[in-house]
């Protein structure tokens, strides 16, 4: 309907500079469209090294879980707001463990783990 939506604009490569300048500042600038666009973040993490994608289809609901660091391994706890994770199964990596809700993963130096994930 015209005159009652909300459009913001962004004209810049907001994912290489996060990447490359990561700072509590952009984050919350993504926090802010989300807020603006009335929606809830699907999946947060305890490490931002880590970068989590949650992919829901017929087949199921996907956790990826990518560190693109060179460094070493990174630990994290993944939880979903507003939803409980049950349990796992490794389709890549290690599935890690499920504890409260929450999934604890270990994923390696520039890799992905993925799971398939049972949600509650």
């Amino acid at each position: 309907v015209y005159g009652k939506g909300k459009t913001l604009l962004v004209g810049t490569m907001l994912g290489h500079g996060m990447r490359h300048h990561e700072s509590s500042d952009l984050t919350g600038f993504f926090r802010k469209v989300l807020d603006l666009a009335g929606k809830q973040q699907t999946a947060k993490v305890s490490n931002a090294c880590l970068r989590v994608r949650m992919h829901s289809g017929e087949g199921g609901d996907y956790l990826w879980i990518a560190n693109y660091r060179k460094d070493g391994p990174i630990s994290a706890v993944v939880e979903l707001p507003g939803r409980e994770i049950t349990g796992v199964e490794a389709r890549k990596g290690e599935a890690g463990t499920v504890k409260n809700g929450k999934l604890h993963i270990t994923v390696p130096a520039r890799d992905v783990t993925v799971v398939k994930a049972e949600l509650k």
